[in-house]
């Protein structure tokens, strides 16, 4: 996935199920638009994660932009990830992460069908959009609910 919080790049929030896809959009645009477009491809990025492994260590950790990858690996990667399915607790779920939403919105699963070719993911208690407004008037009922 693409984090769609930075948090200064120390604590990246990993919730929104559609990030990854406007991340690709944009590569493919790139590609078709930019001359050369397709170089991209091989440009080599620092990964704050392990390729590959889903474990969280924070940004003080060597680990933390040991590794790198080709823009074509991430790609690889999203894809094949996403086509598996995963399933994951955000890393420091919890009221100092989002004081809005309940325990059960901090779990992110994501689905693929291969009926329809669409993946899905997301419950009742968490956005699952780069927009990810959690409600927090208790007065119209949002409180604690995806907006």
């Amino acid at each position: 996935m693409i984090p769609n919080l930075l948090g200064a790049g120390k604590t990246p929030r990993y919730n929104a199920r559609d990030s990854i896809w406007f991340f690709l959009q944009a590569i493919q645009d790139y590609t078709k638009m930019a001359p050369d477009g397709h170089k991209i491809l091989q440009e080599k990025v620092k990964r704050r994660f392990l390729p590959g492994d889903d474990t969280w260590f924070p940004v003080d950790d060597p680990r933390a932009y040991s590794k790198e990858s080709t823009i074509e690996e991430v790609i690889q990667e999203a894809l094949q990830a996403h086509a598996l399915g995963f399933n994951y607790k955000e890393a420091n779920a919890g009221p100092n992460l989002d004081m809005q939403m309940k325990d059960e919105g901090f779990w992110v699963n994501v689905q693929p069908s291969w009926e329809t070719g669409f993946i899905s993911g997301g419950n009742l208690w968490n956005c699952g959009t780069w927009m990810d407004k959690m409600g927090e008037s208790d007065k119209s009922g949002s409180k604690g609910y995806p907006g």
